[in-house]
């Protein structure tokens, strides 16, 4: 096959075009991702009076949680009383730690269009024993607020997580959550 200069020409500038589009797209990109980087999203998050609220709330039902059979049907219940109790409460989970109970068990309940709805957290791949809301109550021994995320496989929201450590006999064996849900500010 012959190939003259003017069509080597044609095919070099071709290369050279097409990489300098390709460059100018991959520049684009960078600067695009790294703007969105910089910039910080921002939530309604629960004012102090409110988390002062929810704080109390669960440490009042703590007592109760510990008490509970660690039987599934026991806890969806009890967590559907404290959600009936505590409407500004989107869901709640009172989650077991296997090595303390022997037991991989983590009923979550929480609103979908004003029901309340029933989920396993062990299912679908969801592990829960290392999520932060789970491990960092379990290993400090205190409650913590979560930073706002997107919960995929429990409650599919953007939410702030209120997790507190579950002890009985002297021992830590779950942690119990409020999980509230917080919407982007508007300008």
């Amino acid at each position: 096959m012959f190939v003259s200069t003017s069509q080597m020409h044609l095919a070099s500038n071709t290369v050279i075009n097409s990489a300098r589009t390709i460059g100018k797209i991959v520049s684009a990109t960078l600067i695009a991702l790294t703007l969105g980087a910089c910039s910080t999203t921002q939530f309604v998050l629960p004012t102090a009076q409110e988390k002062f609220a929810f704080e109390t709330a669960i440490t009042n039902d703590l007592a109760a949680t510990a008490e509970l059979p660690l039987e599934e049907e026991a806890i969806y219940l009890h967590l559907e009383r404290f959600l009936v109790s505590h409407p500004n409460v989107f869901g709640s989970t009172y989650s077991l730690d296997p090595a303390a109970t022997g037991k991989t068990l983590a009923p979550y309940v929480y609103r979908v269009k004003g029901k309340l709805t029933r989920r396993d957290l062990t299912l679908d791949g969801y592990d829960y024993a290392h999520q932060s809301w789970f491990t960092q109550p379990f290993t400090s021994g205190a409650a913590i607020w979560s930073a706002p995320y997107f919960d995929a496989g429990g409650g599919d929201i953007e939410m702030v997580t209120y997790s507190v450590p579950v002890t009985k006999d002297g021992k830590t064996i779950g942690v119990l959550t409020a999980d509230f849900e917080v919407l982007l500010k508007t300008k």
